[in-house]
């Protein structure tokens, strides 16, 4: 295992191998999406396009730990009315 030294705090953690981590992490997932269907799903490339609505897609995809990459275009332009999208 490895581990992290926090001298403030005069703390030592462990820390998770991939595996462990991607388990702790998608474990709340589990009434959501199954363990079969996130291990379908973690190798997959998943594009969402257009941001506006489609970012929550985006969101939750990342949060979850859905996918293994997450690619996101939009085509319009950054400017100052619509920077709250």
């Amino acid at each position: 295992p490895r581990w992290a030294y926090y001298p403030w705090r005069r703390t030592v953690v462990g820390i998770l191998g991939p595996q462990a981590y991607a388990r702790v992490r998608t474990d709340r997932n589990r009434n959501l999406v199954t363990v079969h269907e996130q291990q379908k799903l973690r190798p997959l490339r998943i594009g969402v396009v257009g941001l506006s609505v489609g970012h929550a897609v985006a969101h939750t995809l990342a949060m979850q730990g859905l996918c293994g990459e997450l690619r996101l275009a939009d085509f319009d332009d950054l400017e100052l009315s619509n920077l709250n999208r």
